[in-house]
């Protein structure tokens, strides 16, 4: 029943997915469906390496959460006492602002695209600070309202190198991925970096598939490349601390407060929901032609992940359903759909 929910992308000729399904802290199930490089014939397996778009926001959340163990930074710190290039907005824009997204910061991505960047360009860090600097204005006051933007993730990378004194990718490596046994997981290093057995992603045209691989440089909003099985280690972390104990993900699971009160779904890269009656923390991602969704259901123990390397995948549904499949004893019944009037 698991391996139905993927038979549109278990095909020897497309992409696909990696599935990994985590239960107590163990791996219960993973499998690949498609092909990770369709030039060399190479199917998709749970060794598979993906980049996790916007699901690797967490691990910066843990960076800056460690740095605020460590007694080098406060969440509440304005970030120009760390990025002083920043403009004066009047309203001090803080650290805990860009982890929940109601910084009011535009994003960069697409400050960069209406200058005239292209996706396939290669596009720096600085290229990426320089658009966000350039920004005069707000898109709201600090605080008063939550809008997902990329530019408060990547900041904390830069906020990261500057108070650790190395980057984000060496600080994440020896914090947590190392610490965890995640040896292959990592951010990116270059687009140009030998990885092996990455996936490569692709996104359809007409007659068939085209490359699609991300050659923007910036971390902390996305460029995690990961395994769906060492993202196990991972979500055994929330079970069992191995890395900044209970204190430290007790944060991350913190839903933001807007200035009037109001609570938001969105805590520290991880987002709050519910399916079919059980609570969820997730996160998606999307960069390239890469799609992935780690999903976790606390109550339960039991997290899916979903790696793909298709831009038309929808990893978020496909972990929906498996956890379908799984824990269909304790989930409520779906709702039912009114039939049409005649």
């Amino acid at each position: 029943r698991t391996d139905a929910v993927f038979a549109a992308h278990d095909r020897p000729d497309a992409p696909g997915c990696a599935l990994g399904v985590y239960r107590d802290g163990r791996l219960a199930y993973a499998r690949g469906y498609g092909m990770a490089d369709l030039e060399r014939r190479v199917p998709i397996a749970p060794h598979t390496v993906f980049d996790l778009g916007s699901t690797s926001k967490q691990f910066t959340a843990a960076s800056i959460l460690l740095l605020a163990q460590d007694g080098r930074l406060s969440l509440d710190d304005d970030v120009r006492r760390h990025v002083p290039e920043l403009p004066a907005y009047g309203a001090p824009i803080t650290i805990r602002h860009l982890l929940h997204h109601t910084s009011g910061l535009r994003d960069y991505i697409g400050v960069l695209l209406m200058g005239g960047t292209r996706f396939d360009d290669v596009t720096t860090p600085q290229d990426a600070l320089d658009a966000i600097v350039r920004q005069r204005r707000l898109n709201f006051e600090p605080g008063s309202e939550h809008l997902y933007s990329n530019s408060g993730y990547f900041l904390l990378s830069v906020v990261v190198e500057r108070v650790a004194g190395r980057s984000l990718r060496d600080f994440a490596r020896e914090r947590i991925f190392a610490p965890l046994g995640m040896e292959r997981t990592h951010y990116l290093g270059g687009y140009d970096d030998v990885v092996p057995d990455r996936a490569i992603g692709y996104a359809p045209r007409p007659g068939g598939m085209r490359t699609d691989m991300p050659r923007w440089l910036q971390l902390g909003d996305g460029a995690v490349f990961s395994t769906v099985e060492e993202l196990l280690r991972w979500d055994a972390n929330f079970h069992e601390p191995v890395v900044g104990g209970r204190a430290m993900l007790d944060a991350l699971h913190e839903r933001g407060t807007l200035a009037d009160g109001t609570r938001i779904d969105y805590a520290l890269g991880l987002i709050h929901d519910s399916h079919r009656g059980q609570p969820t923390v997730s996160h998606g991602g999307a960069w390239g032609g890469y799609r992935a969704e780690l999903l976790r259901f606390p109550a339960q123990r039991f997290s899916v992940a979903v790696l793909c390397n298709l831009a038309t995948a929808d990893p978020s549904t496909l972990a929906l359903r498996v956890a379908d499949v799984h824990l269909a004893g304790v989930l409520e019944p779906e709702p039912r759909v009114a039939a049409p009037a005649d």
